[in-house]
């Protein structure tokens, strides 16, 4: 079976389940999807893919969207600002 007939047969299952339109997707991700749906044997990937379960995908996400703890930097060290704040405060009262 052809690549666009693949594409066909998923794009009219896709319209059925009223999920609208099938995302763009390269030639060998609609081989894969053809071939799970219909539980043929699976065509290895191409090289460089790996397979990875969609919990996999989400715990990543979740952890790669974490928001970030804000660092607190010292900008004095010192303490010199505060000393300054309170000699401004003793001259006030002057």
């Amino acid at each position: 079976m052809q690549i666009q007939e693949m594409r066909s047969a998923l794009e009219a299952d896709h319209a059925k389940s009223g999920m609208g339109e099938l995302p763009t997707m390269p030639a060998w991700a609609i081989r894969r999807v053809f071939e799970k749906r219909n539980g043929l044997k699976l065509t290895p990937l191409p090289a460089g893919m790996e397979v990875r379960s969609a919990r996999s995908i989400l715990a990543t996400a979740r952890r790669s969207n974490a928001p970030a703890k804000p660092t607190v930097v010292d900008d004095d060290p010192n303490g010199e600002k505060e000393k300054l704040r309170i000699r401004l405060e003793a001259f006030k009262l002057l």
